[in-house]
Order: C-alpha cells, then structure tokens, then sequence
C-alpha cells in the first residue's frame, strides 16, 4: 500500500483490511465532489483566519505583497472554485441555492467571485498596476529611471462579512457532506460481501493511478441520490 492507502487501512479500525475498492453511485459521485468543496472552503477559512484588518472599520485597504498576497489569492481562488460550473460540475454550488434571499451573502459571493476572475487569475483592472517611471532633471539631460509594480487591495465589503460569508458555506457544505456519508453508507449496507468485494479496485497513488483514470471516465449524469 501506499501511505494513504495504510492511513485509510488505520483509520477504518478494522483487524486486517486487505481491499480498499472504489465504490460508485449518483450519491458517491456527489459525495467526493462535496469532499472537494469541504477541503476548498476550509482551506479559505485558514486563509483568512491570517487577514486581519488594518482599520477600526475592518476594511482591508493596503497594498499587498508577500504573504498578504497569497494568502488573499488563495482564500478567493479555493473559494471561488466551489462554484466554478467548469471545474466541479454538475456538482459545484450554486449561489442561489446557497444563499437563498440572503441579498449581502450573494453581494459578497460576487464581489468575492469578481477579484477571483479580474484580479488573482488575470490582470483585467488596474489593481495590477505596473510602469516604467523616468525621473528628470530640469531641463531634461540627466534621468534616472526605475520599473514600479504594486498589487493594491480594494476590498469593498468588510472583513467581517467576508469571514461571515466563509462560514456561512462551510455549514451549507458540511452539511450536505453528512447528509450525503449517510445515504452512501446505507447504499454500502445493503450490498452482500460478496458484491462489495467485486466492486473495482482503489488505487491510491493519485499521482499516476487513480486521479488519472478518473478524469478520463465520463461524468455521470446527476440523478436523484439514494440508488446504486
């Protein structure tokens, strides 16, 4: 085994697990995408645990460099990705769904969703902000001259919100995750041993193994969960 592969072994408590076997159905298929979008929004949460506002108001308005940069980087892009149809579908997040009439919950997923596409992944506003400035003497004989670029953050919502907004789609995932552990678990039950050990081998090494089998196979069509 590989190393998940003997922590999963340890974590499932049994006396001498020898098959790990992957297990599929429309409920599986929404759970391990939900699975993605919980290791997404807490790392999101991590993120912004280490941003603290720099005013009494708790906006964010300073340049960035550094590990600010980062750190708003990957709180946006792991954030955004949750709802990224392209990425996750048919199970990404729906805003709507999530926020329901919640007006200041979908003000802040869009503007959050906003510096993600137009500033972290492409330079698409002035945020960015580059230039080669030439400093001249008086009459323009001597000059020196030096290459500037600035990262400039321009929060518009507060910090507040914005943490309030993280964990409001933590619980939201969270929850589904259960909901989802449950309905798989009692699909898991009512096979015999004799078909669970038939299912299709896990294989761990997602580096060369598994991941790449999986992105190859086709998506299943999303459909009513509770049924293998």
């Amino acid at each position: 085994m590989t190393l998940l592969g003997d922590q999963l072994a340890a974590a499932s408590g049994l006396m001498h697990p020898t098959h790990i076997r992957r297990y599929n159905s429309p409920a599986a298929t929404k759970l391990q995408t939900y699975g993605l979008h919980l290791h997404d929004i807490r790392s999101a949460a991590a993120a912004f645990e280490h941003l603290t506002p720099t005013d009494a108001k708790g906006v964010e308005e300073r340049s960035l460099s550094g590990v600010d940069e980062v750190l708003w980087c990957g709180l946006s892009v792991t954030y955004c990705r949750c709802f990224d149809g392209g990425a996750r579908k048919p199970f990404h997040l729906i805003p709507q769904q999530v926020f329901g009439d919640d007006k200041d919950g979908i003000e802040c997923h869009q503007w959050l969703w906003g510096t993600r596409n137009m500033y972290h992944a492409h330079d698409l506003n002035d945020r960015r902000f580059a230039a080669i400035a030439v400093v001249l003497d008086q009459e323009a004989r001597e000059f020196y001259f030096q290459a500037l670029s600035a990262i400039v953050s321009d929060v518009g919502v507060s910090h507040r919100t914005i943490g309030q907004l993280i964990s409001y789609v933590g619980q939201f995932v969270e929850s589904e995750v259960l909901r989802l552990t449950m309905c798989v678990e009692q699909e898991i039950l009512a096979m015999s041993p004799k078909d669970r050990l038939a299912l299709d081998s896990l294989v761990i090494d997602v580096a060369t193994g598994d991941a790449q089998k999986s992105r190859t196979q086709k998506r299943p069509a999303p459909v009513e969960e509770g049924g293998r």
